[in-house]
């Protein structure tokens, strides 16, 4: 997952956490900069991507609890091919 883009490490990331957790509202571990860390990309990197995905209406929420509202989009993003 290092050589995949940040937008489908952050994807893939977002999905393995929502099957894990019941109520569909996912609550990150950690805060944003450390998510950015274990993704290997940058925080502002991170911010972008997020606040990209909340005006497209892909995601909601803030901070660490997200949902997503459109999943076939980070789906696809997550299994895109570089």
């Amino acid at each position: 997952m290092a050589r995949a883009p940040a937008a489908q490490r952050l994807a893939n990331y977002l999905l393995n956490l929502r099957a894990r957790q019941e109520n569909g509202v996912i609550e990150l571990p950690v805060n944003q900069r450390q998510l950015a860390a274990t993704l290997g990309i940058r925080a502002e990197t991170l911010n972008r991507l997020l606040s990209g995905w909340l005006q497209r209406g892909y995601i909601r929420g803030k901070r660490r609890c997200w949902e997503l509202v459109e999943l076939q989009v980070p789906g696809r993003i997550a299994q895109a091919q570089n």
